[in-house]
């Protein structure tokens, strides 16, 4: 058994640990009420710009803008999403292992993947793993996240889709259900697919006159859809970060409780244990002296 010197050193590690993850389950905690808030203002945005996009591709022949046509596969790059910090339970790990099981498929069709990564989890992954990596934004989501940071990613994502150099775009993140829940995303945004069929249906009831012309109001729609779909992923995934870490320091927190009882219950077995043999060593002195 370890000495009581020994166990009220461990005893006050663990103390500390404990202050560290308590503050950390805090913190984790009113930042996801505003990563919540942030998601769900941008959740009904997002929607609507799919189902106006899907009302005017109803009318439109895929052939109206690049960013509608299908193309075989032979060239793929998928942006995936992590955080910029570690502890926050099997959040990273389970977006990285979707994608490279993607990556794993593809590959075994011949098709050439590239990943697009943001968050410095699965930049430091991807580079430990030899990753082809296209583009890497660390930060994004250690920070107050911006429209703007959308906007910079897709039009890159964008620019490489119309000049052929990537035949498809795959998008890969954590979407926030609840704070216990956190289901790993996996969507083409380009081409664009994602179009809301109800509102294709419900499109052929009317007919549209377009101002401008159909061809410059897709130009400027479209890739809209895809500033919406990643900022929305961004939002997602931070609120999906702080709830997976509240979560685990709020674990890690009641672990520590738990070991402080039982070194706590070790330190007085081994107090009492001393007691006794300096009691019986007293004893026995007395013993030998009559």
């Amino acid at each position: 058994m370890a000495s009581t010197k020994e166990i009220k050193r461990k005893v006050g590690s663990i103390q500390n640990t404990q202050k560290i993850t308590r503050a950390m389950k805090m913190v984790a905690s009113a930042k996801l009420r505003r990563a919540n808030d942030a998601v769900l203002r941008m959740r009904p945005y997002a929607d609507a710009a799919l189902e106006i996009a899907g009302k005017l591709a109803s009318t439109c022949s895929i052939s109206d803008h690049p960013l509608l046509l299908l193309r075989e596969e032979k060239n793929v790059e998928i942006v995936i999403i992590t955080s910029d910090k570690g502890l926050c339970g099997a959040s990273n790990h389970n977006v990285l292992a979707a994608a490279e099981k993607l990556m794993a498929e593809k590959k075994r069709k011949g098709i050439e993947c590239k990943a697009t990564i943001v968050g410095r989890v699965g930049i430091g992954y991807a580079t430990f793993h030899r990753w082809p990596i296209e583009k890497s934004y660390p930060g994004i989501l250690e920070r107050k996240i911006e429209f703007d940071d959308a906007i910079n990613l897709s039009d890159g994502i964008i620019d490489r889709y119309r000049n052929d150099k990537v035949d498809a775009v795959y998008l890969i993140f954590n979407k926030f259900i609840s704070v216990l829940s956190q289901k790993v995303q996996e969507i083409r945004i380009a081409p664009i697919t994602k179009l809301s069929s109800e509102s294709n249906r419900d499109s052929t009831q009317y007919k549209y006159i377009f101002e401008p012309e159909k061809e410059e109001l897709l130009s400027k729609l479209l890739p809209r859809v895809i500033y919406a779909e990643i900022y929305r992923a961004f939002l997602e995934a931070s609120a999906s970060e702080q709830a997976a870490r509240m979560v685990a320091m709020d674990g890690a927190t009641n672990n520590a409780s738990e070991l402080i009882q039982k070194l706590t219950l070790d330190f007085n077995k081994a107090r009492q244990a001393q007691i006794t043999r300096e009691l019986i060593e007293i004893s026995s002195a007395i013993e030998a002296m009559k």
